[in-house]
């Protein structure tokens, strides 16, 4: 996976990790952190602390 796509972000402003986690994927969100996913994303952020 390249950081392009392991970091895009879709119209709403997700990206693979949010959709994973919000998925409760937990073997995919590992794939993408140990790939590189970027946790310090604020969408991110903003999103585990609204939940």
């Amino acid at each position: 996976m390249s950081p392009e796509t392991i970091n895009a972000i879709t119209y709403k402003g997700e990206t693979p990790l949010h959709i994973a986690c919000m998925c409760h994927d937990v073997e995919c969100t590992d794939l993408l952190l140990d790939a590189g996913a970027n946790l310090a994303d604020s969408a991110l952020v903003a999103k585990c602390e609204a939940k």
